[in-house]
């Protein structure tokens, strides 16, 4: 196909999100109140892991505006996997809400690669999150340093979807707030373990990690998004 093939389903993609940014800044949303699709609370125990509670990093609380909610908790089970869970709720401001990607090389992580995954929840529909396979240099003893690996699943929450994907978030957000009336108060949600392989005894690999993540992730998301976000597609 030619160039100008590609070009104009794009153009007009384009043209179609502009003219919905347009309507959405001149749309007045004085009657409806910003609806959150999570409950800002995490569970004490998902299957077998346990968890405890920790408090945002100072560089996060500097960065992110002060109105943003944010929970945030490590899990642990018997055998010494780990998981971080973490839910973040935006205020008024926008930039509550980012790609992960955008942070998280700021934090030492590289992304190496980046795929959709679907989760098949204990309750409600199926979903889709986005896999990140990350590495970072860590040093292991006196002038040794080696890769470590982790996998970061993260997931965006409007009042009554989820997505994986940043740019279909921003096109309901503009496309809901003009034709449903609907003013999302977005979230994203992640979960996230290293790969322990050849850094512990009985140690997780890739595979490994992300089967853990999913059954995880499976059992964790009904615990904290609302029954709109979950519920059964018509």
């Amino acid at each position: 196909m030619k160039a100008s093939g590609y070009l104009a389903p794009a153009a007009a993609f384009l043209a179609l999100c502009l003219g919905l940014f347009f309507l959405c800044q001149k749309t007045p949303l004085t009657d409806t109140v910003p609806e959150a699709g999570v409950i800002m609370a995490l569970p004490q125990q998902v299957g077998e892991f346990s968890g405890t509670t920790i408090a945002p990093s100072l560089s996060e609380r500097s960065v992110l505006p002060k109105d943003t909610e944010m929970v945030r908790m490590v899990y642990a089970d018997p055998a010494g996997d780990r998981i971080v869970a973490s839910i973040v709720l935006s205020g008024g401001a926008k930039q509550s809400i980012h790609r992960p990607e955008v942070c998280l090389p700021g934090q030492g992580w590289s992304v190496l690669s980046a795929e959709t995954l679907v989760i098949d929840p204990l309750i409600g529909k199926r979903f889709r999150v986005m896999d990140l396979r990350l590495v970072t240099e860590i040093q292991t003893g006196p002038g040794e340093r080696r890769n470590l690996e982790a996998h970061y699943f993260y997931w965006f929450i409007g009042k009554d979807m989820v997505t994986p994907f940043h740019y279909v978030r921003l096109f309901h957000n503009s496309w809901d707030r003009v034709f449903r009336r609907v003013n999302h108060r977005w979230a994203y949600a992640a979960v996230m373990s290293e790969v322990t392989s050849g850094f512990a005894p009985g140690g997780k690999d890739g595979p490994q990690t992300v089967r853990m993540l999913k059954e995880f992730t499976a059992q964790l998301a009904p615990r904290f998004l609302r029954r709109e976000a979950l519920s059964p597609d018509e």
